[in-house]
């Protein structure tokens, strides 16, 4: 831990194919391979698919392997444009020397040596970074006017490429008029950047914290993010950020004063605290309220010389965010970090769900709108003919079929679903002149003299985006990998119920948000739990040349890890849905754990399969006292329903970590967390140490197979597995269910001197081995099988017994 915390030990140098990589410890195994795998992917311009399990120094590996063949890559191309450069210098001077008029015999011809050589234009120096303003200070005052134009901060300068070669002294006289053909003008390369992309800007801060870990910490650098991480303008209550910020930009780009703090954004990105160290947002926000500078629009500029630019997936993924920042990620390396779920993602990104209620607000401003702007006529005649379509779709008269008491839905094939919006009106070529009068409706806002209105309020430009990203994608020819879904119903609200009609195009294909992004040079796709594998390069449509199933960094003793398929009460535990509504089942589920926390210490943490599952057992132990008796061996704690707020479930773990430090300070035994498997508490949570000593997962976290995206996913896989290599259906279906079991157990062993428990509670983890196969390999590798559960119970304790001596 001393070395890996970097003190003033020596930091090793390593060959990693070629390139010299600098470490702040000597590496892992586990981290060597994983370099190694980045390194020829960047190298061959190719993909990677890497699970590294968490504790292992995956992410110091990443930012280290990468950053340092980057370093390399563009000094050499730095160095390969400089020496260009020198050449096409020389041979002008050459040319010269054939065109000058003949001195006669004595005087000898001038020689390259002799002639001043074009050379390109100095390098200027580095602009030194301005003091930020104090607070208070006018942004706008007399005193900082130089920052009103400032020069491109951090972007090397470079040569300008040389002028047109003239003709050589040999040409005719009869071609001297004629102008001698055009070389092609040198151009600076441009340097190669990392896109590092994670889920969530926690996640991100947990990158950066690594990144000032590494030799590699002064590297140029931003984080993307919202206006709601990064505006620091103060807001009427109500009031939408992004839509007010628009509006300000267009007053300003009108010729108006707009935001203040917009106005000093580039001096903040200029400043040296920016440009050579590792920063956070927080940093950012806190010098940008100092200068009342503006940090959103900092953190943008700061990417045109970044080295590595941190962002959530969707900047990458969504082609309307790249356009609005700018994004260009073609021939550049994109690492998608914590990406078990990028399939998922993949397809949200590429959908789109509309209420009747947010469809009908839109068209009415689009109306409004083309009374006195040309450029939204076209729009407003195409969502008023996607709304009633959708109004004769869900209304009562329609087709939509009963699910339950209250809810009435349909599903249409994309082939049904085009034929539909060809009789609206909508095609392909449609669609893409759509997207084009919508930026010239924006363009009509913000330039000045052509500005014919305000920009009305409400106006949703982000959802209008997406609905014409979404429209191209399913009328360019990818309709088949779309589904429709059409609902009505009624949403309780308090103690109201409101009723509601829902519009969604819903991607099957994963490739399609994915292709967009295919030019880049190299991805990369990494996890703690990617396992298994082989649904990734057929769902994405990526070609992964180099994968890796890293092992575990702790010894053999520090795991136990159980396939736990027998009750005390001697009954076989199947977790599947029809045996889990039995209360014997329930029952044993409630014994088994009574059992586990009796004989471990501080924290255990139990993944179900749904929060129903979760409610039943609840009731169920309330009534049988089961309850009752796991709460007087330690703190019960329930993890929030998924619409919980973020208030809830910090209570929630702060509730369970007390138990821990309690049970840490000799008072209680510290507490039981009852999750639920792709719920909060099994996604990126780090549950180190003392906080848990066991995870118990308690049957296969199937997704629900009535629901209508399951069901049609499953279909559309069986349609196109032969003919694009897609995983079946069933298949499909098991690696889903799979990677959300996988994703709970890495909540435990987080570092090299941790240990834990693992336990899979069902049977088919005994019997069949196909369920143990798709376990990540450091729980794989030692999995124990016990045929009752005495004997588990007995080997739970000389574990927990040697870790205590240990």
């Amino acid at each position: 831990a001393a070395a890996a915390a970097g003190t003033v030990a020596v930091q090793p140098r390593m060959n990693v194919e070629g390139v010299p990589v600098i470490f702040p410890f000597k590496p892992y195994r586990s981290q060597l391979l994983l370099m190694q795998r980045v390194v020829k992917a960047c190298k061959q311009s190719q993909h990677a698919l890497l699970e590294s399990p968490t504790g292992t120094g995956k992410t110091l590996a990443l930012l280290c392997s990468s950053l340092a063949w980057q370093k390399v890559q563009n000094e050499q191309q730095a160095a390969e444009y400089s020496a260009a450069v020198m050449r096409e210098a020389e041979e002008q001077a050459l040319a010269l020397v054939g065109q000058l008029p003949s001195q006669g015999p004595q005087t000898p011809p001038a020689g390259p040596s002799s002639l001043p050589l074009p050379t390109p234009e100095p390098t200027p120096a580095a602009p030194v970074a301005e003091p930020l303003p104090p607070a208070g200070e006018d942004p706008r005052g007399e005193d900082i006017d130089e920052f009103k134009s400032p020069p491109r901060y951090r972007t090397p300068a470079r040569p300008d490429p040389p002028p047109t070669h003239v003709p050589a002294a040999s040409a005719s006289p009869d071609s001297q008029d004629t102008p001698a053909p055009k070389r092609p003008r040198l151009v600076a390369p441009k340097p190669f950047q990392i896109f590092y992309a994670t889920r969530t800007h926690k996640q991100i801060a947990q990158v950066i914290s690594e990144l000032r870990r590494t030799p590699y910490n002064r590297t140029q650098m931003t984080i993307l993010s919202s206006r709601e991480h990064t505006c620091i303008r103060s807001f009427e209550p109500g009031e939408n950020k992004n839509e007010e910020c628009q509006r300000l930009l267009e007053e300003i780009k009108g010729g108006g004063h707009g935001c203040a703090m917009y106005h000093q954004f580039q001096n903040l990105a200029q400043h040296v605290q920016f440009n050579q160290n590792t920063w956070d947002i927080e940093d950012l926000v806190l010098a940008g309220r100092k200068a009342r500078a503006c940090p959103y629009f900092a953190a943008r500029e700061l990417m045109l010389g970044a080295n590595i630019v941190f962002c959530p997936y969707n900047y990458l993924l969504d082609p309307a965010i790249r356009q609005q920042l700018n994004i260009d990620v073609k021939n550049n390396i994109i690492i998608l970090d914590e990406a078990h779920n990028i399939e998922d993602i993949a397809r949200e990104v590429a959908s789109v769900t509309l209420t009747f209620d947010k469809l009908q607000q839109l068209q009415q401003i689009l109306s409004q709108l083309a009374q006195v702007a040309h450029n939204a006529q076209r729009l407003s005649a195409a969502i008023r003919s996607l709304l009633n379509w959708f109004d004769r779709a869900t209304g009562a008269a329609s087709h939509l079929k009963q699910v339950d008491y209250e809810t009435f839905s349909q599903t249409l094939t994309g082939t049904e679903g085009a034929k539909a919006l060809l009789g609206c009106g909508l095609t392909g070529p449609s669609a893409a002149m759509l997207a084009q009068d919508l930026a010239a409706l924006l363009q009509d806002f913000t330039t000045p003299g052509r500005r014919q209105i305000e920009r009305p309020a409400g106006l949703d430009v982000g959802l209008l985006e997406r609905i014409i990203m979404v429209l191209r994608f399913f009328l360019s020819g990818a309709h088949e990998d779309y589904i429709i879904l059409l609902k009505r119903g009624v949403e309780r609200m308090g103690l109201g119920r409101i009723p509601y009609r829902s519009l969604t195009f819903a991607c099957l294909n994963s490739a399609i948000a994915i292709n967009d992004i295919k030019t880049a040079r190299s991805i990369i796709l990494t996890s703690g739990t990617l396992a298994p594998l082989q649904s990734f390069a057929s769902e994405l449509g990526v070609d992964f040349a180099h994968t890796l199933e890293a092992d575990h960094i702790i010894k053999p003793e520090q795991l136990w890890a159980v396939a736990w398929g027998t009750a005390p009460s001697a009954r076989s535990i199947v977790c599947n849905y029809q045996s889990l509504n039995g209360f014997d089942l329930q029952d044993d589920i409630g014994t088994v754990l009574q059992r586990i926390c009796a004989i471990v210490p501080f924290g255990v943490l139990v993944f179900l399969p749904s929060y129903s599952l979760l409610d039943r057992l609840v009731e169920r132990w309330r009534a049988t006292g089961l309850l009752a008796a796991l709460s007087g061996l330690k703190r019960v704690v329930f993890e929030p329903r998924g619409v919980g707020t973020k208030d809830e479930l910090a209570e929630c773990l702060d509730d369970y970590y007390t138990s821990i430090r309690a049970a840490e300070a000799g008072k209680g035994n510290g507490g039981l967390m009852l999750a639920v498997a792709r719920g909060k508490i099994s996604e990126g949570l780090n549950f180190a140490d003392n906080n848990c000593r066991a995870v118990v997962n308690v049957g296969i976290p199937y997704a629900p197979f009535k629901d209508e995206l399951v069901r049609a996913k499953q279909q559309y896989n069986d349609v196109h597995s032969k003919t694009r290599g897609l995983l079946d259906g069933r298949k499909w279906y098991d690696a889903c269910a799979f990677r959300a079991l996988n994703q709970g157990l890495g909540r435990c062993i987080r570092h090299q001197h941790d240990w834990a428990a693992v336990v899979l509670l069902d049977q088919r983890f005994c019997a069949d081995g196909k369920c143990a196969a798709s376990l990540p390999c450091w729980v794989r590798k030692g999995l124990q099988r016990f045929s009752a559960s005495a004997e588990a119970e007995d080997s739970l304790r000389d574990f927990i017994a040697h870790q205590h001596k240990a």
